[in-house]
């Protein structure tokens, strides 16, 4: 776990390359005869799942004693290898890079090696990927999806329905691919299944939710009359609205960041409180599964059916009770 914790490294032990995605992706890489890259090699255990096409060259800042390729020893962020050792150009480059964010960083007291402006390793790793490279596939954070970075030449991001590493890590992951050309809207899939074009589940999101009155709230709130838990548990969905109570105000405490307190504005009638949280658990279930929670962010962790566990955020939260309340009363100002 050393390096896990100090560097980011997570070596992948399950085969992420078993769907029609990759699998088209690296046809197209293979029928054009492509030198391959691994620049963030670790033990080279990615490799290991994939057959043996046309690779030149394996790195990594801290390669392991017992490594499954020779890996060369070399800062790939910051002096990537363009060319492999017999001078032959590289094309493409099939990875798991490594993913360290600088609040990490901060947190425990370990110097964040990046040098580019961005928050994670990971992402600067696709950077420097992307401008020396024309194909790459890279598995990163599955929160990368909602991360808008690199669209241009995002095609295809497939999400997993499990851990592809150690059993200490259960972090959500997803697979990106990425083309030389230009891209005007990316493939969602998960594992095998087909979901959609982002641009266009976005859009449907948006328009799903789209508020028609303006209500504010007050989360966090001691007089709050909703509670809401924002998070799912590890058993299944458990994100929901209800009606506050005493014990609400331990809880909240307890863990505030999920665990809420929702203060309505006095306008709206107590009575209609109830219909109101009924009408949001139904908008907030028809949204999770119409968007197949795409724009709900993932938590470390996975319920029992594989899926990831995800966390409702405030301001998706009040859009949904705002149309929750114009369903049950028009007009919110009227008693």
């Amino acid at each position: 776990m050393k390096n896990q914790k100090r560097y980011g490294q997570w070596y992948t032990i399950g085969n992420p390359f078993q769907n029609p995605p990759f699998k088209k992706w690296l046809a197209e890489v293979a029928k054009n005869q492509l030198l391959i890259c691994e620049p963030f090699c670790g033990a080279g255990h990615l490799v290991s799942w994939l057959p043996e096409i046309n690779w030149g060259g394996y790195y990594d800042i801290h390669p392991p004693r017992d490594t499954y390729r020779p890996v060369i020893l070399r800062n790939t962020l910051r002096d990537f290898p363009a060319f492999s050792e017999d001078g032959q150009k590289f094309e493409a480059v099939i990875t798991n890079p490594p993913w360290f964010s600088r609040n990490q960083a901060t947190r425990r007291g370990i110097q964040y090696i990046g040098n580019r402006n961005y928050d994670d390793l990971y992402k600067e790793a696709l950077s420097v990927c992307l401008e020396n490279v024309g194909w790459v596939a890279a598995l990163v954070p599955e929160s990368f999806i909602n991360a808008r970075l690199f669209l241009d030449r995002l095609a295809t991001v497939v999400r997993f329905r499990h851990s592809i590493f150690s059993s200490e890590i259960e972090h959500p992951t997803c697979l990106a691919l990425f083309s030389p050309k230009k891209i005007t809207d990316v493939e969602i899939w998960d594992e095998g299944f087909f979901v959609g074009y982002l641009n266009a589940l976005r859009h449907d999101a948006d328009i799903m939710l789209h508020e028609q009155i303006v209500v504010k709230f007050c989360f966090n709130n001691p007089a709050g009359q909703i509670f809401l838990r924002g998070i799912d548990s590890r058993s299944g969905p458990t994100i929901r609205f209800r009606l506050s109570n005493d014990s609400d105000r331990i809880s909240a405490a307890r863990n505030s960041r999920h665990n809420v307190l929702v203060k309505i504005p006095d306008t709206i009638p107590p009575h209609l409180f109830q219909a109101i949280i009924e009408n949001a658990n139904c908008i907030l279930e028809i949204y999770r599964l119409q968007t197949h929670d795409l724009f709900l962010a993932p938590t470390k962790s996975y319920m029992a059916d594989g899926r990831a566990r995800r966390r409702l955020d405030w301001e998706t939260a009040s859009r949904i009770l705002r149309l929750a309340i114009l369903k049950v009363n028009g007009n919110p100002y009227l008693g």
